[in-house]
């Protein structure tokens, strides 16, 4: 029997090697084997606070902001999560693009179960 106590600890250890959000190009999917995958037109920013849900022990969310003025006309199909080395460890793909404006602000969270 696994613990609370031990996905509490997961969840720690993971939040402090994820570190970066990268937004990217890419509509295509990833093979689940593909260890190697890249963002495409890769734009990179630091993960802005983690929070843990106190109703599900095994969820963490990654909260981000792409600021004002960053990848203005990057059509943004694919959202991942980076780890300390900039390797992806956990990747959407959006059905439906954002492109860029120079005023837009994204922000949002990426919600990870451990």
């Amino acid at each position: 029997m696994i613990h609370d106590a031990y996905y509490d600890t997961v969840r720690r250890a993971l939040a402090e090697k994820l570190t970066r959000i990268a937004f990217g190009s890419s509509d295509q999917t990833a093979d689940r084997a593909d260890l190697d995958f890249a963002v495409t037109d890769a734009v990179i920013v630091p993960v802005s606070a983690v929070s843990f849900d106190p109703n599900d022990v095994r969820l963490m969310k990654l909260h981000y902001e792409l600021p004002r003025g960053e990848a203005v006309g990057l059509t943004i199909y694919e959202i991942a999560v980076l780890d300390l080395d900039g390797r992806v460890v956990a990747r959407k793909v959006r059905s439906t693009p954002i492109t860029i404006e120079p005023t837009d602000t994204i922000g949002d969270t990426y919600e990870l179960k451990v």
